[in-house]
């Protein structure tokens, strides 16, 4: 699923950036989005880029709490099911080693 997004653009009449632009080499993302490596973006092509798509930046999120990441790994099957195993193999350990019943595997 690989969409495309026209964006209208003085200099080149339809710029085509793909949605998943990292997977592309260097050399197909450039020429997609008609840069020239040695010189860069004219200032005018800057501006409009900017207008349009904002600042280049990561958006900063709201750090996690540990006890969320704590309950957050309860979300996960395995983790659930490994949990449930280590709980029963410390009971079972427990009432074997106060049971006083004769076994063969002692």
């Amino acid at each position: 699923m690989n969409k495309k997004r026209n964006v209208p653009n003085k200099k080149t009449k339809n710029l085509i950036i793909p949605d998943n632009p990292w997977t592309l080499s260097n050399k197909q993302i450039t020429s997609k989005l008609k840069v020239v490596t040695e010189k860069g973006l004219f200032s005018d092509e800057v501006r409009q880029r900017k207008d349009k798509y904002g600042l280049n930046e990561i958006k900063k999120s709201k750090p996690k709490s540990p006890w969320v990441i704590l309950v957050d790994q309860f979300k996960s099957l395995v983790i659930i099911i490994l949990a449930v195993a280590a709980i029963l193999s410390g009971i079972f350990g427990q009432i074997r080693k106060h049971c006083h019943c004769r076994s063969n595997y002692h």
